[in-house]
């Protein structure tokens, strides 16, 4: 009987010292993160319901099992629909200087006496974007003077940095999506026979966008017929541009096009999207252009404007393309008066044609649709984290002529920023890289 209760409290005492083991090295681990000098900082917005705000969130929750990350918010935070593990890293602080820092925001406005104050780290990479041929000068010499590269989305903007004068290098790595909820829900679509046929733009409306050109090319082609409508849906609006809509949708009459402004959550977005036929993209500029490719994911026939990054989705041949070669001078409110150079109109006939095209030839453009999301699945964050690791810590940096992002090998014309990556690489010693995986493992998991 007593050697029972011995055992009994030697059990229990075993267990107190494993608890309070398990603590004190949580306890220890807590204190050596906040002085750990971690691989990464990302800096930038959270806000799922916005596409600039969803990169920030992205980019975390991609590399959350590879990287220690600390998070410095720019711009608006807002962690509705954000997952938990994210919400946890970003609330996460660290006193050491990390080792990378991937700026987010995409527009860098200000020249750099006035810029955000920079975290100190040992490589400055800015993910950036732009809808015109040429960006504005403060992005040029905030670009040179503050970062050690620059990062695009798209192959169209390499030239139209490197033309604006940026002299750092720059590389291409996709805009990474959350494709995988689309997809789950996509299926080959077939014309309604109950309803009417719905056509569809989601975005912000403004010029640049078009939506404009869309109602006039809707009106040419369908009139008032109450068999096809147009649902053209705004988080943002011009309230001057939607004033001409408006007055379009009055002067022709029309009783089948709604226009609404709504900031929806992701599953109400994605109903919504699913609720169209076809998806429309007369865009006159895109530096990425995420909605026909969500719209792709979910197998929906979509026409897309044939300029500036959206070539891109045309190229792939699953999208209807409009002839978009009317080259219109880039406006900006931000930037009233600059020269931002060029973006891309079409015609009315040529939209026009493409609404029939998809309405007569439904099932073509849907089956197309349909093939489509094995392309789109390139852009899944988990298909595109092998370049966003090289970008924070590549296996090897090579001096060449030309910058590019492979799979654990970054190709630079920077001798500058190969010594900076190779700086980075010689700290890495056994008991930082033990630290750095625990510290990942209980802080990130």
């Amino acid at each position: 009987m007593r050697g029972k209760v011995k055992r009994k409290w030697s059990i229990v005492l075993l267990s107190g010292l494993v608890l309070l083991g398990a603590f004190s090295c949580r306890v220890f681990l807590k204190y050596k993160r906040l002085h750990h000098q971690c691989d990464l900082v990302v800096m930038g917005p959270i806000e799922f319901a916005d596409g600039i705000g969803r990169q920030a969130v992205g980019l975390i929750d991609c590399l959350k099992h590879s990287c220690s990350i600390q998070y410095i918010r720019q711009g608006s935070c807002d962690f509705k629909d954000v997952p938990a593990s994210v919400k946890r890293i970003a609330k996460q602080k660290y006193k050491k200087k990390a080792k990378v820092l991937i700026y987010e925001p995409p527009i860098l406005n200000g020249s750099s006496s006035i810029f955000p104050s920079l975290p100190n780290v040992d490589i400055r990479i800015a993910y950036s974007m732009f809808e015109s041929t040429k960006i504005p000068q403060e992005w040029v010499i905030v670009l040179n003077n503050l970062f050690d590269a620059v990062v695009v989305p798209d192959s169209f903007l390499v030239d139209v940095y490197r033309n604006s004068g940026v002299r750092i290098p720059v590389f291409i790595v996709p805009l990474g999506m959350r494709v995988k909820s689309f997809l789950k829900q996509s299926f080959v679509h077939s014309k309604p026979v109950d309803r009417p046929f719905v056509f569809g733009a989601l975005g912000s409306v403004d010029s640049r966008k078009n939506q404009r050109m869309l109602v006039r090319a809707f009106a040419k082609e369908f009139g008032n017929n109450p068999n096809v409508k147009l649902l053209i849906n705004g988080r943002r609006m011009d309230r001057e541009y939607l004033a001409k809509i408006k007055g379009d949708i009055e002067l022709f009459k029309l009783n089948n096009v709604s226009v609404t402004a709504m900031s929806l959550k992701q599953r109400d977005y994605l109903r919504l999207l699913k609720s169209l036929d076809c998806y429309v993209s007369p865009s006159k500029g895109e530096g990425f252009s995420l909605q026909p490719r969500e719209a792709l994911a979910l197998g929906l026939p979509s026409i897309v404007a044939d300029n500036t990054a959206q070539k891109t989705i045309c190229q792939s041949g699953y999208v209807c393309s409009v002839p978009s070669q009317i080259i219109v001078k880039a406006v900006y409110d931000g930037w009233r008066g600059l020269d931002l150079g060029d973006q891309f109109g079409c015609k009315v006939n040529d939209l026009a044609a493409a609404l029939r095209d998809v309405y007569d030839n439904y099932d073509l453009y849907a089956q197309k649709a349909f093939e489509g999301r094995s392309w789109v699945e390139q852009y899944e964050y988990e298909q595109l984290r092998k370049f966003y690791e090289t970008l924070v810590s590549p296996k090897e940096v090579v001096l060449s002529d030309r910058d590019e992002v492979a799979e654990g090998v970054l190709y630079t014309t920077s001798q500058k920023l190969k010594q900076s990556y190779e700086m980075i690489q010689e700290d890495k010693t056994f008991k930082r890289r033990l630290c750095n995986a625990l510290i990942i493992k209980l802080f990130q998991g």
